[in-house]
């Protein structure tokens, strides 16, 4: 449904309205939930791991658009052309060190190009 109901354009901008909601809205929040998830300081939280899942959002939020299409070369009289469609569904497995970043790390360019994406967490995770 992901893939066939957004362009890829449109999936570009959804992650890059999560990335602006972290960080202009939720931030603290996630800070807040980070420190409690993982024992360590707040300001360690504030300096890497909500602002680079934050950054690692709109990063993957314009490769759709550029990468989505296909290309074709002509090599001695024949075609070969690359189709790029999403695998359907990709897994993700997190550790417990940083649960934040390494959801969004996993999950951003699976839902970029149109997959789901089933995200484990560490058992050790809170």
């Amino acid at each position: 449904i992901w893939y066939n109901d957004y362009t890829p354009s449109q999936r570009g901008n959804i992650l890059l309205k999560a990335s602006t909601l972290i960080r202009d809205s939720h931030f603290e929040e996630l800070v807040e939930r980070e420190v409690l998830d993982t024992s360590r300081t707040a300001a360690e939280i504030r300096g890497y791991d909500v602002n680079s899942a934050s950054e690692c959002l709109a990063y993957y939020s314009h490769l759709p658009s550029i990468i989505s299409h296909g290309t074709a070369h002509n090599i001695d009289n024949s075609l070969a052309y690359t189709l790029r469609e999403p695998i359907g569904v990709t897994v993700g497995i997190g550790a417990w060190n940083y649960p934040l970043m390494n959801a969004i790390s996993k999950s951003a360019p699976a839902l970029a190009f149109g997959n789901a994406m089933v995200y484990k967490p560490a058992e050790m995770t809170p």
